[in-house]
């Protein structure tokens, strides 16, 4: 079990788990299998672009990249002091085995060293349950529901919005 931060060598089995991600829990995510499936795979290299405001943290299993969450930085000067965990995913076959604590801790760990980094905050569905707990677990705090924050053409989902602060020592 590995978690470090993905690079362009990465790229085709990024775009595939991300690919799984949208069929398997297409209500999970804004965007649509059927969008992104098109998308030429530069699209997939510039999401795997690492810097001090955006990184995407692998999950790998025997060598397969099977967990992934992504972090991106406000970049307007005020707000500066919050970072987001997105896309969060890992493949149902590894769900519960611990590849998605190591991929949150490491990007936790890795986005707490950002200079005047305060907080990471997240939305979940408020009916995953699973997802919810895993992200309590891990040091997230709920704060606020967006009601029907997601709608797929035939049902609305509200989200729970959740944030992990970084305490320095």
């Amino acid at each position: 079990m590995e978690a470090r931060k993905l690079n362009q060598n990465d790229v085709t089995e990024f775009r595939s788990l991300r690919l799984l991600s949208l069929q398997t829990d297409a209500q999970a995510f804004a965007s649509i299998y059927d969008v992104e499936r098109n998308y030429p795979l530069s699209k997939f290299e510039q999401r795997l672009e690492s810097n001090d405001t955006k990184f995407t943290v692998g999950g790998f299993e025997d060598g397969k990249l099977v967990c992934m969450a992504t972090f991106y930085r406000e970049v307007v000067k005020k707000l500066q002091h919050k970072g987001n965990l997105v896309a969060m995913y890992c493949h149902p076959k590894y769900r519960g085995s611990g590849i998605a604590e190591c991929v949150v801790n490491k990007l936790l760990q890795d986005a707490s060293e950002l200079s005047g980094l305060k907080v990471i905050d997240l939305s979940v569905l408020s009916n995953n349950n699973r997802a919810v707990d895993f992200y309590r677990k891990m040091g997230f705090e709920k704060y606020a529901t967006e009601p029907m924050a997601i709608f797929d053409g035939m049902e609305y989902y509200d989200e729970d919005m959740m944030r992990f602060e970084i305490t320095t020592s």
